[in-house]
């Protein structure tokens, strides 16, 4: 079973594309364009509705950095990129401390 992001027969093809992919382009578009109006409200939320809540949960995190260097046909692969990162970074961690 291949667990990649690049493979549409994944576990996380689906999920990733649906919803991950539009979280990650709107924090790329929200950076490089400057839209703070959006930063608590936003109307590309389903009907509307408050934003902190994605932020914390989804969009914090010193990884997502990384979608900044992948065209929006290519965020799928900078998922790839940012998932290992992450799992990396944790590793060297837990070699280094443990």
């Amino acid at each position: 079973m291949d667990f990649s992001h690049l493979v549409q027969k994944s576990l996380m093809a689906v999920d990733f594309n649906a919803q991950y992919i539009g979280l990650y382009a709107y924090l790329k578009h929200f950076f490089l364009n400057g839209d703070w109006n959006s930063f608590f409200y936003s109307f590309s939320k389903s009907i509307g509705g408050g934003m902190l809540g994605i932020w914390g949960f989804n969009l914090i995190s010193p990884f997502n950095v990384l979608y900044f260097f992948f065209s929006e046909q290519k965020l799928s692969m900078g998922g790839n990129v940012n998932h290992w990162s992450s799992i990396w970074s944790n590793g060297a961690y837990l070699d280094t401390f443990l």
